[in-house]
């Protein structure tokens, strides 16, 4: 890739944020932040605690409103986390 490339879109689970656990990785380590640096022009689609289903529908929006992109996915730990409680059911006992 050189520095005049298409727009990279980074769609991903909380890998690709910012984070303080279980080990702190600051803005300016995080990968999407170092592609920008190098090559510019991208956007950081992640989002906390995505599953597989909610990235891949994320992917089929932005493939079908952004031409041109050059899409790095990431996602899958999410999935694994076993969960007792339904995203729902966390949210509303906040």
């Amino acid at each position: 890739m050189s520095k005049e490339t298409n727009l990279i879109v980074v769609v991903a689970d909380s890998l690709a944020l910012p984070r303080l656990s279980p080990e702190i990785v600051y803005l300016e380590d995080s990968y999407p932040f170092l592609l920008q640096e190098k090559y510019g022009n991208t956007i950081n689609c992640a989002s906390g605690y995505s599953t597989s289903n909610d990235i891949l529908s994320r992917l089929s929006y932005l493939q079908n409103t952004v031409s041109d992109a050059t899409f790095i996915l990431n996602f899958g730990i999410v999935d694994c986390v076993p969960r007792v409680l339904t995203r729902y059911e966390s949210w509303v006992l906040r």
